[in-house]
């Protein structure tokens, strides 16, 4: 099974859902607070992270952009007592994979949901990864990585768009292709 942090203030649902995933045979990581999260990510690798957005050190969505900004690569699943759909949105928006209410779900559909969390997760990162490959070979010389042609001159052309009226240096690139 996975690797999961779960991240949740309330012992006794800690307590209950750790017994459940491990007897799943999961791994499970526990964090009560967000700075107890980021330091597990700063040394462990979880494929998910099961992320409760009351805690004491973090509020709503904010929890979900804080670990995004430590680590991109684990699924999130928000779990929260609230019922509110905008805060939802908000969470996939900033790249939760699910929301799940708490007490709603039990443990088989927990774990189905996981593990389409995890699988569409990993697509996800590896859409973004064919992404950034292409960008990098279409705009960059294949062996310095310096930008190419096409990249310097759309960026010129930015440059000249926001200048547009301004007084500005002019350079001038002289392009000796095929020697």
């Amino acid at each position: 099974m996975a690797r999961i942090l779960l991240v949740e203030d309330d012992e006794a649902i800690r307590r209950t859902l750790t017994r459940g995933l491990q007897e799943s045979g999961a791994v499970v990581t526990t964090a009560s607070t967000a700075v107890e999260a980021i330091r597990t990510l700063s040394t462990d690798r979880p494929e998910i992270i099961l992320l409760d957005l009351g805690l004491p050190d973090g509020q709503g969505v904010e929890n979900v952009r804080t670990l995004r900004a430590v680590d991109h690569r684990p699924a999130i699943i928000v779990l929260t007592g609230l019922d509110d759909e905008r805060v939802a949105v908000e969470a996939l928006k900033l790249g939760a994979q699910d929301y799940l209410l708490k007490g709603e779900t039990d443990a088989e559909q927990l774990l189905r949901l996981i593990r389409r969390s995890i699988q569409r997760n990993r697509q996800t990162v590896q859409l973004e990864h064919q992404r950034d490959s292409a960008y990098l070979a279409a705009t960059r010389e294949p062996l310095t990585l310096l930008p190419n042609l096409p990249l310097l001159l759309e960026l010129a052309r930015q440059q000249q768009a926001e200048l547009r009226g301004q007084q500005a240096l002019v350079l001038g690139v002289l392009v000796l292709d095929g020697l």
